[in-house]
């Protein structure tokens, strides 16, 4: 548990340090676009809530998700600005396990998992129940709840969180997909 909570907080760490008194910065995105974005983090959770959540839902909490939820039970990591003020949405909205448990019932228990965050306009981030259980680290994916698409991971919670921090919020999941050939037929002047 100490190593997962070390990398989860020095992320969160060195996330802060370049965020300005506003918990805003400017990073860069596709093509060159330099983007406004702000993060918002809500206060911990601490270990009997965080019982109590499993005790009534039946559901284990990924210990790497645990961690973090005994930083900030819950936050938003590069939500876009637009003029420096405006929300115009984007970004990964990590839960809260009240918001976790809320969720309780729709399609993504149905099938076995459990959401943790929500991206990509309306995309879960999904822990799966029976890897948890089987200490399987490799335990996330993000599904469309619309369709039932999913899309495998193959990372935990810290390791996921890290590479979304490096990336500046960009879906680095998806960027084996695009290569050359598809980035261009995909993308015109």
């Amino acid at each position: 548990m100490a190593r997962t909570r070390n990398v989860i907080s020095k992320s969160l760490r060195g996330l802060k340090e370049i965020l300005d008194d506003n918990n805003q910065m400017k990073i860069l995105g596709r093509e060159g676009t330099v983007l406004d974005v702000k993060c918002t983090f809500n206060e911990p959770s601490n270990i009997e809530e965080l019982k109590q959540f499993e005790d009534s839902t039946g559901l284990i909490l990924a210990e790497d998700y645990r961690d973090f939820l005994l930083i900030h039970n819950g936050a938003i990591l590069f939500d876009v600005l637009l003029n420096g003020s405006i929300n115009i949405g984007g970004g990964l909205y990590l839960f809260s396990i009240e918001e976790i448990k809320s969720a309780k019932g729709r399609s993504a228990f149905e099938l076995n998992h459990y959401p943790i965050a929500s991206l990509l306009e309306g995309h879960h981030l999904v822990v799966d129940i029976e890897k948890i259980k089987n200490k399987d680290n490799n335990y996330l994916s993000i599904i469309n709840p619309f369709f039932n698409e999913f899309t495998i991971l193959n990372l935990n919670f810290e390791l996921f969180f890290d590479r979304y921090l490096l990336s500046q919020g960009s879906s680095f999941w998806d960027w084996s997909v695009y290569t050359a050939k598809n980035y261009y037929r995909t993308h015109s002047e």
